[in-house]
């Protein structure tokens, strides 16, 4: 009996210290990824310095502010074209500071090139007869819920830019979301992806932000499983057939493929590719 006790014992005591290592080691998973988070965030690019301001371009026109937020794909992390000669430098409102820039842009990870100087150029710098100044966030390998988490580092930085460029004034005409593969990766689900969109947009619509948003079909990425690639894509198909909810069809960039991509990111074709569907998508809507 005392045998049998003893061994009891001995497993209860495994099974506990068991389960404790694997709640500790769940903990440390989820400490290392807020500090990595943490540290992408901090790698947003800021303003270059010595910038000009915006004010000659606009030159006492009333701009319309696009929006553009996900991950890589909507930062700088395109590959830059071959061509050496400069780029026109684009609007872009960084902390509330309107400023002509080229890429890599501020308010965005990566060193490389940005959809949205390209989508700038292919709008031929306005919409609907409209200047257009951009901001712009976008954070590497971003999952949706590292958007939405109380407390999450990158949560903290939209919500200081976004209030930042609310307080300017000027009318934002939506939001361009460029953002899923890390969920395709991660295998979130069709409900669980719809479920946190409609959060963001709660969230954003509560700090002053009540544009529509148009959603890119984001998920391509080699490594990433076709039937979870489908999930995310379904979940954006189906917010945009919903009606009355704010969400509307953006490109399909999932359909940019082979020699315009480098691994997940957009190739420097892939850019140009892109930058011609969202203006193709945006051209289906344009603001009131």
């Amino acid at each position: 009996m005392r045998s049998r006790q003893w061994g009891w014992a001995v497993l209860s005591g495994t099974v506990l210290m068991t389960a404790a290592a694997a709640g500790l080691k769940l903990w440390a998973d989820e400490r290392r990824a807020d500090q990595s988070l943490e540290a992408r965030v901090k790698a947003i690019r800021p303003v270059p310095t010595g910038s000009a301001s915006c004010d000659a371009w606009l030159a006492g026109r009333m701009p319309l502010v696009l929006v553009a937020m996900g991950q890589s794909n909507a930062g700088n992390h395109g590959d830059p074209p071959a061509s050496t000669a400069p780029r026109p430098p684009i609007p872009v409102l960084h902390q509330g500071r309107c400023v002509m820039v080229q890429d890599p842009l501020p308010g965005a990870t990566g060193s490389g090139a940005s959809l949205w100087s390209s989508v700038h150029q292919q709008l031929g710098g306005q919409w609907a007869g409209r200047p257009v100044v951009w901001m712009v966030m976008a954070v590497e390998s971003t999952s949706l819920q590292d958007w939405i988490e109380d407390g999450s580092p990158l949560r903290q930085a939209w919500e200081r830019e976004i209030d930042a460029t609310v307080a300017t004034g000027w009318p934002i005409a939506g939001v361009l979301w460029q953002q899923g593969e890390a969920d395709a990766l991660s295998g979130t689900s069709t409900e669980d992806y719809m479920r946190g969109m409609r959060r963001l947009r709660a969230l954003t619509e509560a700090r002053g932000l009540p544009g529509p948003w148009w959603l890119a079909r984001s998920t391509y990425c080699p490594r990433a499983d076709e039937r979870l690639r489908q999930d995310v894509r379904a979940a954006v198909a189906d917010l945009v057939d919903e009606p009355g909810n704010g969400f509307r069809a953006g490109p399909d960039t999932d359909s940019l493929t082979g020699a315009m991509r480098n691994g997940c990111h957009f190739s420097a074709e892939g850019v140009k590719a892109a930058a011609v569907l969202w203006r193709q998508a945006l051209a289906m809507k344009p603001p009131q």
